[in-house]
């Protein structure tokens, strides 16, 4: 008779526990980095917001500023001029003009005839509230400027008009009306302030933006 063959002893087979415990000392990471992930989207998406606003603003500031330092230089009546010429002993015929600094003309009035000029309010007063009043025909009272300036210089300049009038000697006369220096550098000044607030908080929006 046949001997029975030696039983093989079988393969040996994975075991089976082993799985599940590694899926179970995988799963505490992935869900502590799930629970990680919504509040550093959150804080990434409040930062962009932070950094959009930021931009806005810096930009707003920017153009605040450089519109402000337009106007003064551009666009704002800053320079008067009258110009007379006499037509007879007594009657003398002007020509009002203002214009911006880089002359930008604004206003053209002829006076036929100027009478006189008078600062007004007519006492002293402080600060820029004084402007010169040009009296012209039908009782007109035109300013010569747009703008208030001082009472000693509006005083000046209306006795340097009514003494050009009461001299037949003078056939013509011509007169400047600026802006007052303080007035129109303190504008400047704070319209360049403005835009420098507005490249710096750029500057710091750039730098705090992720790469």
């Amino acid at each position: 008779m046949d001997q029975p063959s030696p039983r093989q002893p079988s393969p040996r087979q994975p075991s089976r526990s082993t799985a599940p415990r590694s899926r179970q000392s995988r799963s505490p990471r992935l869900s502590s980095q799930a629970s990680r992930s919504p509040k550093s989207s959150a804080f990434s998406h409040r930062l962009r917001q932070w950094l959009r606003l930021d931009h806005s603003l810096s930009t707003l500031l920017i153009g605040v500023g450089s519109g402000v330092m337009v106007l003064a230089v551009g666009l704002l009546p800053t320079v008067n001029r009258l110009h007379c010429d006499r037509q007879s002993t007594y009657y003398t015929v002007c020509q009002l003009r203002s214009f911006s600094l880089i002359g930008v003309p604004s206003r053209s009035i002829t006076l036929d005839p100027l009478q006189g000029a008078q600062p007004q309010p007519d006492t002293m007063t402080p600060g820029y509230g004084t402007r010169v009043l040009l009296y012209a025909q039908a009782s007109r009272r035109i300013p010569f400027s747009r703008y208030g300036t001082t009472w000693a210089s509006s005083d000046r300049t209306a006795q340097r008009i009514n003494g050009f009038l009461a001299n037949p000697d003078l056939e013509n006369f011509t007169v400047w009306d600026l802006v007052p220096s303080p007035l129109l550098f303190s504008v400047l000044v704070g319209g360049a302030s403005i835009s420098v607030m507005g490249l710096g908080l750029l500057w710091v929006s750039q730098a705090k933006s992720p790469a």
